[in-house]
């Protein structure tokens, strides 16, 4: 990881990442290629702080304990084309909103699940849907 990219905002990646989150774990898929990827909670919080537009370093800066584990963490959700930059600048926590990720503890780990992908990619009736959630029933229109 580039130190910039710890500086940077990072976005969902494509339209094909669906994520759905179960128990405060997100299963995420990505139908482009039929892989999933599970992340265990403090994963998932971390996701879900990046996605809200606060930065890596934020984490960082608000859980210590993380900061080891959080470039392996960036560098896997990119590497598989979960997330990426963007150019907008990233929001700073104010201090009650960075209070919930020095409370988060646990491994900051994504397994990455490839045996269904053919059956993903060949299953055409499913599409992501924002407003819905995970893969929904496409309509015939």
């Amino acid at each position: 990881m580039e130190l910039s990219d710890l500086q940077s905002r990072w976005t969902i990646a494509s339209r094909n990442i669906s994520l759905e989150k179960f128990d405060g774990e997100y299963v995420v898929l990505d139908m482009a290629v039929g892989r999933y990827f599970a992340l265990t909670p403090a994963a998932s919080a971390v996701l879900d702080v990046l996605v809200e537009g606060y930065s890596p370093q934020s984490v960082a800066d608000a859980n210590p304990a993380m900061a080891g584990d959080l470039p392996k963490l960036i560098d896997t959700l990119k590497a598989q084309g979960i997330l990426a930059t963007t150019e907008i600048p990233p929001l700073v926590p104010a201090d009650d909103e960075a209070r919930p990720l020095v409370e988060v503890d646990g491994a900051l780990a994504v397994e990455i699940h490839d045996d269904l992908a053919d059956l993903i990619l060949a299953d055409p009736i499913h599409d992501t849907d924002e407003a819905e959630g995970w893969p929904s029933r496409k309509t015939d229109a």
